[in-house]
C-alpha cells in the first residue's frame, strides 16, 4: 500500500516536541507524540522490511531522550505491533 509521507509534518512535530512549553501540557505532548508516530509509521511502511526494523529502532533510540519514561514505553509498545 502506498502512503504519502509528509516530511514537513515530521519535522514540525519534532520541533514542537522540543519546545519546553510542551512539557507543561501533557495532553498536547501525547497528541504530538501520536501524530509523529503515525507519520513515522507511514514512513516505515514504505520501506523494505530490513530497513523498517533499523529505521524504527534508530528513531526510537533517538527520541528516547525526548519522551518521558511512560511515553517511551507506550511508543515502544505501539511500534512493536
Amino acid at each position: 500500500m502506498e502512503h504519502f509521507i509528509n516530511t514537513a509534518n515530521i519535522k514540525n512535530y519534532r520541533q514542537q516536541l522540543s519546545d519546553p512549553a510542551v512539557d507543561q501540557d501533557p495532553v498536547r505532548r501525547v497528541m504530538l507524540v501520536r501524530l509523529l508516530a503515525g507519520e513515522l509509521a507511514k514512513d516505515a511502511d514504505s520501506k523494505p522490511t530490513a530497513q523498517v526494523a533499523d529505521h524504527r529502532e534508530a528513531d526510537l533510540l533517538a527520541r528516547r531522550q525526548e519522551l518521558s519514561g511512560v511515553e517511551y514505553w507506550a511508543e515502544m509498545h505501539r511500534s512493536a505491533k
